[in-house]
This record gives structure tokens, C-alpha cells and sequence, in this order.
């Protein structure tokens, strides 16, 4: 049987089988693949942070960073890629385990082009001839495709799944043994003629039959992979959970219950919902202040990033030559002197308790 995660290997992105602490398992219904979890959030702002110190656009760093099944290893990986050469120079290659839901085969996969109808063809022609994609336009460890519009690259995307699927049939190895072979993967922009919004993927340079073979198993469309699952168009936006009917879950504050990283864990691996962290309590409140911590960092590495922002390339940081909206910077520190005075608060109270404490341990002590 397939599972939802699969080996890669690319000038980013690759993966191996073996992993610590998830392993297959044989059931009565005979061999199953390993339930990978859901990594964590931070573990996924982590890679997409080393990501960016490379020079990735923002598009394929999100994409990139949310494929990997294991970010903390394809970020420490990145630290010291294996080197590949190839016509004109050298590929440098990360291997790691990459969600099955998140490549897509290479739109202008080379095998077609025996198939495809050209322009000279007459009416019969009904496959359009992709250009072959090109190395970014600003130099990066990426490539670009300009297509007409989303339609002609979905139209490609489900015709070569379709047809790898039929003339190099390896749905039924897959579904037995999984995907054994890296598959070579790279990222691609795909920028639209019609003024559409550019799509990041993860195309599959090596290995397009094998991930067609994955898709077709599991009933994804590639199309969907490429407009719909990767979308970018809920950034920002919280989720709640809701209940059968479609209404929200409401907290016993009689607040919206909010999907947070640790509740779509939770379903996601199918636990017991006794594993469910606390909602009350030292423990629930010890969770917030360990949030609390991440978020002044994460705003103290954000100020520091913005300070050494250059007016031009190798020049003077701007902030420290032209200052910052006085404005702005007041309703911030207004903001920040709010939390400051309520943690004042938090302090006192609890020195204050402790003192108590301590003077009825000397009362009674004394008597």
C-alpha cells in the first residue's frame, strides 16, 4: 500500500527510507507504510529561515519548507549538501523525505514529446507544447515556466499523470512496496501570460511515472497540487474547529475553539483525545509562557533583521539614515508597554505570594 510521504532526491530537496522512531508495520491486511506526524510549526519556520538565508524566493520557500516530512533534518542538510556534477556545472543535493502531496511531474517531461501535436498538425492538435523551463531570472537554485494560464499547465499536469500512468504502469509495485527510488526534485515558478498569480511547485526532474503511479493511488490531482493544496490564499487567517454540522466549537469562556498546531496534530494522527494538553491549570498556563517566549524572540530577531536592511546593496542600514514612521513605532510600544506592565504585574504578585508564603512558614515554625 502507498503511503502519503515518498523519497526524494534534488539540487533541494531528496530523502532516504530509513528514519529514526517510524517504521512500516504488518497488519492482517498485510504491509502498511509508516504514519509519519505532522511536524512542528517552529520546526517549519526553522527550515523556511534557513531556506531564505539561501536565497529562495518567497513562493518555493513556503512550498519547500511545508514538503518536508522532516524539516529539522533537511534544514541541518542543508548545511552540507552532496555535490552532483552535471553539463555545465554542479548540483548541490539535500535527501530527504518529502510529502507525496506536494510534487507534481515535470509539465515539459522530455518523454512526451514524441505524442504531442504541433501547431502544424492541423485541428487534430489537442495537447499544447509547453516551453521547456528556464533558470530563474534572478539567478537562483530555481527554474520558471510562463504558460498561458493556470488552465494550460492543469490541462498538462492531469494529461501526463493520465498517460505516465498507462504506458509505464507501476501502480501495483507502488501499492506494494512504496516508492523505493529517490525521485530528483526542483523547484519551479510558473508565471501566467494572463496575469494570474505565479504558482511555486516541486517538480519531479527525475521519477515524474513513479509520483504520477503515488497520485493515482491516492486519487490527488495534480492540477489541485498545483492551484488549490499549495495556495497561498489563507495565509495569516486563523481556522477553528467546528462541529459535524459545519457550526464552530466554542470554549467554556464561550470563545471560538481555535485550530491551533497541537489540535490538528491531534486529529491528523488519529490519538486518543486524552493526550489532549490541558486547558486549565499550571501545566495549560506553563504552554503559553513557553508561546510567550518564542513570540518576544521571533520580535527581537524581526527588529534586528529590519536594522540591518541596507538603503542599496552593501550601504548604510535605512533605519539608522532615515528613522521609521514616528507614528508606527508609538502604537507598537504602546502595544509592547501594555504586555510589559501586565508581566510588572504577573512579578509582583508572585513575590508577593512568596513573601506571604514565607511568613507563614516562619509563623509556623515559631509555634
Amino acid at each position: 500500500m502507498v503511503g502519503d510521504s515518498l523519497n526524494a532526491s534534488a539540487p533541494v530537496a531528496s530523502a532516504d527510507s530509513g528514519s529514526a522512531n517510524v517504521s512500516a508495520v504488518d497488519t492482517e491486511g498485510g504491509w502498511q507504510p509508516a504514519k509519519w506526524p505532522l511536524p512542528r510549526v517552529s520546526a517549519v519556520d526553522n527550515l523556511a529561515a534557513a531556506l531564505s538565508s539561501r536565497g529562495f524566493t518567497d513562493g518555493v520557500i513556503r512550498v519547500l519548507s511545508h514538503a518536508a516530512v522532516r524539516p529539522d533534518e533537511l534544514r541541518r542538510k542543508l548545511a552540507d549538501p552532496a555535490e552532483l556534477r552535471v553539463q555545465g556545472g554542479t548540483l548541490l543535493i539535500a535527501e530527504t523525505r518529502l510529502w507525496s502531496a506536494a510534487v507534481v511531474p515535470h509539465p515539459a517531461n522530455p518523454r512526451e514529446y514524441g505524442r504531442r501535436s504541433y501547431a502544424l498538425g492541423g485541428a487534430a492538435a489537442n495537447l499544447r507544447v509547453l516551453p521547456e523551463p528556464t533558470t530563474s531570472r534572478d539567478g537562483l537554485a530555481e527554474l520558471e515556466i510562463l504558460v498561458d494560464s493556470p488552465s494550460t499547465l492543469a490541462q498538462r499536469l492531469e494529461d501526463a499523470q493520465g498517460r505516465l500512468a498507462k504506458e509505464n504502469p507501476l501502480g501495483e509495485d507502488v501499492a506494494v512496496d512504496g516508492v523505493l527510488q529517490p525521485l530528483t526534485v526542483v523547484p519551479m515558478t510558473v508565471r501566467h501570460r494572463d496575469g494570474y498569480r505565479s504558482a511555486p511547485l516541486l517538480i519531479a526532474a527525475d521519477g515524474s511515472s513513479r509520483i504520477s503511479a503515488v497520485h493515482d493511488l491516492l486519487d490527488y490531482a495534480p492540477s489541485k497540487v498545483a492551484y488549490e493544496w499549495s495556495s497561498d490564499s489563507r495565509r495569516g487567517e486563523r481556522l477553528y474547529e467546528v462541529d459535524e454540522k459545519g457550526a464552530r466549537v466554542f470554549s467554556s469562556g464561550g470563545e471560538p475553539r481555535e485550530l491551533t498546531d497541537a489540535l490538528v496534530r491531534h486529529a491528523y494522527n488519529g490519538e486518543s483525545t486524552t493526550g489532549f494538553p490541558p486547558a486549565a491549570g499550571f501545566t495549560a498556563a506553563s504552554r503559553h509562557w513557553a508561546d510567550v517566549r518564542a513570540k518576544v524572540e521571533e520580535l527581537t530577531k524581526a527588529v534586528e533583521a529590519m536594522a540591518v536592511v541596507p538603503v542599496d546593496e552593501g550601504g548604510r542600514s535605512l533605519v539608522e539614515r532615515d528613522g521609521w514612521d514616528d507614528a508606527q513605532i508609538a502604537e507598537l510600544r504602546w502595544r509592547l508597554d501594555r504586555s510589559d506592565r501586565k508581566l510588572a504585574a504577573w512579578a509582583d504578585t508572585y513575590d508577593f505570594n512568596r513573601q506571604a508564603a514565607q511568613e507563614q512558614a516562619d509563623e509556623d515554625q515559631a509555634s
